[in-house]
């Protein structure tokens, strides 16, 4: 299942950018609550709930989900050990939304729905919408996982909000000339130390 929220993107006119949660199916019950407590965010039309029940029978379901993956703004994944074991999210969904926030062209947030040893993988190194030391399971009280699920809710719409920045340096070209800049000095620099080595 994925989350798909949309937002107008401001620069370029008529475009949409999207997002996706990537969850394992057995942890549709959370996805479920995530989508729930973003109606309002949905209604104001600055998320759209996007999964994999939009596609018809007869369509190519992993063209569908590539398409998805690749306009992607934040992904939200919902950590488990179900999602970690998956062999189809390591493979297909994973390497698309990371490289994408590696090269700034989307925002991974994490939440974390059960124990699980998320910190030995690549996962682990991307920010959570919600403190990971307590996952939503261990969050006893309906009242204590609305709360968390608002809070999550409010961090991902957050994020919609704000251009990635990958669309900032496409907004100040004098900012991404200086950040050729750097990368160039950095090179040069990294170049002179293996020389002297």
């Amino acid at each position: 299942f994925f989350f798909s929220s949309r937002r107008r993107h401001t620069r370029l006119q008529g475009d949409w950018s999207s997002d996706v949660c990537s969850s394992d199916l057995k942890d549709e019950r959370w996805l479920n609550d995530l989508v729930t407590m973003m109606q309002p965010f949905i209604d104001a039309k600055l998320v759209d709930p996007w999964s994999d029940k939009r596609i018809q029978p007869g369509q190519q379901w992993r063209d569908e989900i590539e398409t998805a993956l690749a306009s992607t703004k934040v992904a939200v994944l919902l950590v488990s050990k179900d999602f970690l074991a998956s062999r189809f999210i390591k493979e297909h969904e994973l390497p698309p939304l990371l490289e994408a926030a590696q090269q700034g062209k989307a925002t991974v947030l994490c939440i974390l729905i059960g124990d699980c040893c998320f910190e030995a993988t690549e996962v682990g190194t991307y920010q959570f919408a919600l403190d990971p030391k307590k996952s939503l399971r261990d969050l006893r009280r309906r009242s204590e996982r609305d709360k968390a699920l608002k809070n999550a809710a409010q961090t991902i719409k957050d994020a919609c909000e704000r251009p990635t920045w990958s669309e900032q340096l496409a907004d100040d070209p004098d900012a991404g000339a200086a950040i050729q800049q750097l990368r160039t000095l950095a090179s040069d620099f990294a170049a002179q130390i293996g020389r002297a080595h």
